[in-house]
């Protein structure tokens, strides 16, 4: 028996252990919860622009005016994978005023109507979310899917929230 503490099996369920009739069990459900709710709490914390002050506090040794702040009303929100973790943080995300997109080329049409998510292309997410939350496993397909030119696309003052691997972003 394989016993896997993280996400997706399939970078160690290999042919030769399925013909060995060898189980493989994943933390994945388990792992899912804690990280959709920190997520949740990341994603309002940012919209409030919360990391802006607490480094322009920390940086400038006093705290910083209050300026426009904005919020989740009219917000968007991209969520870069819709498995289990981003399910369960579209879940949280029900009750506020906020439009979601999403990018998961495994989620059909009809699945993003059912979730209420815009589907659309990375470079898309990227350039119109005020807040990007990545949840994308780290598989062969993802290795250095996130690149620097999707960074530099981001609104100013937008947020990544990364709570998948790092394998999964390049250096570009």
């Amino acid at each position: 028996m394989v016993l896997y503490g993280a996400g997706s099996i399939r970078r160690v369920a290999t042919p030769a252990l399925w013909e060995r009739d060898v189980r493989i069990t994943s933390a994945y459900a388990a792992n899912a919860v804690p990280v959709s709710e920190y997520t949740l709490a990341a994603i309002l914390f940012s919209l409030k622009r919360g990391w802006h002050f607490a480094f322009s506090a920390r940086h400038d040794m006093a705290m910083p005016g209050q300026g426009q702040v904005p919020g989740a009303y009219d917000s968007t929100v991209g969520l870069v994978s819709l498995g289990k973790v981003g399910r369960l943080v579209r879940e949280r995300l029900r009750p506020f005023d906020l439009r979601l997109v999403a990018y998961d080329p495994y989620v059909t049409p009809e699945e993003a109507r059912s979730l209420d998510v815009d589907l659309m292309s990375l470079e898309d997410l990227f350039e119109s979310s005020d807040v990007v939350s990545l949840h994308t496993p780290w598989l062969t397909e993802t290795e250095g899917m996130i690149l620097g030119s999707h960074l530099a696309s981001m609104k100013r003052n937008a947020t990544l929230i990364n709570t998948s691997r790092g394998g999964c972003s390049a250096g570009e």
